[in-house]
């Protein structure tokens, strides 16, 4: 049978699963996402630049350091409420992210310093060279090429901004010098978030957070060393302006976020280049600061016309790729009632899939009566096929780990958690979950949105029912039991944010051929967190290094068809392999958890 025939369900749509509970979102809603970031992005643009030119409104820094200060006070409330997910900071997180910091300091300085010098016209038609920067960044970094088409229309701005600049009768040597400054720090910004997503593994929250908090100090030094704002902070004025710009701030933050996530990045980017024509357009009416000239105007329609194709040809060439990637059959399941159900017939093949009151088998075989063939079984694989073991796995085989130095199910749960918390919010796969040990344990974190359990051995499944069923506490809607060989997981390419298999690798038939697959399935950012088992020289390894002592590993016993320990160097050389980054881990002993990134690339 050809790979096309079998079926890749996406997590997001795995029914209860929430936020999979609800449908995907309308047109409507995703109108009205990108409308409100277009609004709220005019409305802060125009009223800076009116408290700056109209009223002589002049404190840029004290407002900013206020708008760094209310996003903080808002993020760490909303993760107290439950609605946004971060990791604690460190030190050494802190010296990572400072690069970002200092360049987005930069970045909103010189862009609200620059919008008192410059009317708005002039500074929306330079500030679209960002994006000429961000890619001769993204071919210098991550080797990625933009099309003819792209340069073409990325030019076609660029000479806009020139002829503008070049004809601009109101020119101001300061404005254009800070609003160069803009240009350069938002390009080095936005290129720092991939890189820093791809090297760290940080979420995007998490991210946030590290910049407000060591942007802080920044703000404030140059607040007080750099202008006199300090002393003119009772202006009435004032008062009113911070309230209207914070809360102004920390909306369009949110409405970036929302955007994106119920869009994508692209449609984002779209919006952000549509509105430029708006707040151009407005910035002329309302603050009449232009001082028009034949090439000055055509200027900036140059500029507005590569930016709308731009945005063309961006779209076009992002559908295209979606169209030739969009090659899998998506099923639609659901877990009412504590039983999968869903339609699990091919529209492609009309080949229909299995399921039963406990599981939905998306294996190879499901649905299929096999008389003359029989698979040859991996002794791992059969091993845990075994009701006995199934039945005995968490009643004292588990426990046995200890002798290994695995540190007991609690402590090794709680370092899965440090290394998942970038996917919290997400649903989660637990691959070769076995009896649920560490399902349940994840369910009952809350701490993600759902819970895909997915193991290939039936009987472990049914084990896995049993606990889920006993404890009440569990809702049935929020996860799902499903049979699945993780050497052709059925998974849509991309889908996946997050990955667990606890005690597993060790067992799988194909090691390698699993980690492309979940490579595979991870989206960009997703996370693989596994623990095994270290060979017998790791415990010396751990104290005069791995390398010294690799060629004893050789002595080890292991056979072809039996279970095998690792070295770390193999673990981290397997991942680098299928391109997962930002290999870490937690060691003790012949115990390791590990963890991994699928780069932010496009």
């Amino acid at each position: 049978m050809g790979s096309s025939t079998l079926q890749r369900v996406s997590p997001t749509k795995l029914g209860p699963l929430p936020p999979a509970l609800a449908p995907p979102p309308s047109l409507l809603t995703r109108l009205l996402a990108c409308l409100q970031y277009a609004f709220l992005s005019i409305a802060i643009t125009l009223f800076n630049r009116a408290v700056f030119s109209v009223y002589h409104f002049n404190y840029p820094s004290t407002v900013t350091l206020l708008q760094i200060l209310v996003s903080l006070v808002f993020m760490y409330a909303l993760r107290a409420a439950g609605a946004m997910q971060f990791s604690s900071l460190t030190l050494q997180g802190a010296r990572k992210v400072a690069p970002l910091a200092l360049f987005w300091w930069l970045y909103v300085v010189s862009g609200v310093t620059a919008l008192r010098y410059l009317n708005v016209p002039m500074y929306s038609v330079i500030r679209r060279s960002t994006t000429l920067l961000v890619v001769g960044g993204e071919f210098w970094l991550f080797n990625k090429r933009p099309s003819r088409r792209s340069l073409a229309a990325l030019l076609l701005m660029v000479c806009g901004a020139v002829v503008a600049g070049l004809t601009d009768l109101t020119f101001n040597l300061p404005g254009y010098i800070w609003v160069s400054i803009c240009v350069v720090s938002t390009a080095a910004y936005l290129l720092l978030i991939k890189k820093l997503q791809d090297s760290t593994g940080m979420s995007q929250n998490t991210l946030l957070l590290y910049n407000n908090v060591l942007a802080l100090p920044l703000m404030a030094a140059f607040m007080l060393l750099a202008t006199n704002e300090a002393a003119e902070l009772w202006d009435p004025r004032f008062v009113l302006f911070l309230l209207l710009s914070c809360s102004q701030a920390f909306l369009l933050n949110l409405c970036i976020f929302r955007c994106t996530l119920v869009n994508s990045p692209l449609a984002t980017n779209v919006t952000g280049q549509m509105k430029d024509i708006l707040t151009t357009a407005l910035g002329m009416v309302i603050f009449q600061d232009v001082k028009y000239s034949t090439l000055n105007i055509c200027g900036i329609l140059l500029g507005l016309t590569g930016s709308v194709t731009y945005s063309a040809v961006s779209y076009l060439e992002s559908s295209k790729a979606a169209a030739r990637n969009a090659k899998t059959t998506e099923l639609q399941l659901t877990n009412a009632g504590g039983q999968p159900t869903g339609d699990l017939r091919c529209p492609r093949c009309a080949r229909s899939f299995a399921s039963n009151a406990t599981y939905v088998d998306l294996t190879l075989t499901s649905g299929v009566q096999q008389k003359a063939y029989k698979q040859r079984q991996w002794g791992g694989t059969t091993l845990f096929q075994s009701p006995v073991v199934s039945f005995v796995y968490e009643r004292g085989w588990r426990q046995g780990f200890a002798w290994a130095g695995f540190p007991g199910v609690d402590k090794e749960f709680d370092y899965a958690m440090e290394y998942l918390a970038p996917a919290y919010g997400e649903t989660l796969v637990d691959m070769s979950c076995g009896s649920g040990l560490f399902s349940r344990r994840f369910l009952k974190s809350g701490r993600f949105a759902g819970v895909i359990a997915a193991d290939f051995s039936e009987s472990m499944l049914g084990q896995a029912k049993q606990y889920l069923n006993e404890d009440p506490s569990l809702d049935p809607s929020r996860y799902l039991l499903l049979r699945a060989d993780v050497g052709r997981l059925p998974f849509a390419t991309g889908s996946v944010a997050a990955l667990h298999a606890g005690a597993a690798i060790h067992c799988w038939p194909n090691p390698s051929a699993a980690l492309a697959e979940i490579s595979r399935v991870l989206r960009p950012g997703g996370l693989f967190v596994a623990s095994t088992f270290l060979n017998f020289t790791a415990p010396l390894g751990q104290v005069v290094g791995d390398e010294l002592v690799a060629p004893l590993s050789q002595l080890d016993p292991g056979g072809p068809n039996t279970m095998r320990w690792w070295s770390e160097p193999e673990l981290k050389e397997l991942c680098d392999t299928v391109g997962l980054v930002n290999f870490r881990r937690a060691r003790s002993n012949r115990f390791i958890l590990f963890a991994a990134s699928k780069p932010h690339q496009a």
